[in-house]
């Protein structure tokens, strides 16, 4: 028995779903409104007058003296000499393990120590 189309719509009942969903869709948002920062900044007192910073107590010394030099080069050396104690301690550990023929033990702990050096060769290629 071969079914027309509107048969089959009876049969089915898609012809009230097909009206109940073509509904049309909601109205877009409306825009957000330029004063609706959920951060509020503070606000500046009319009153009160602005005061020009005041010079650095380095300001008349020459660049390169002083504490303030040896700064940058201390947070450079910091990050390298953790991870350099970091390989170490993994590669000692991974000879111990080799000596003992442990070599599911050892591969992991090498596989870091290549990892930390490729990852020190790169960084020292970008500067």
């Amino acid at each position: 028995m071969i079914l027309t189309r509107e048969e089959l719509r009876r049969r089915l009942g898609t012809a009230d779903h097909a009206k109940a969903v073509a509904t049309p869709l909601p109205p877009p948002p409306a825009p957000t409104a330029r004063d609706a920062n959920p951060w509020r900044m503070p606000q500046r007192d009319a009153t009160a007058t602005h005061r020009p910073p005041t010079a650095s107590p380095a300001a008349g010394r020459p660049a390169g003296t002083g504490r303030a030099a040896h700064r940058p080069a201390r947070r450079r050396i910091l990050p390298i000499a953790v991870t350099a104690a970091m390989a170490v301690v993994l590669l000692s550990a991974a000879l111990q393990a080799l000596e003992r023929a442990e070599w599911a033990a050892a591969l992991p702990m090498l596989a870091i120590v290549a990892f930390l050096l490729f990852v020190g060769w790169r960084s020292s290629r970008r500067r």
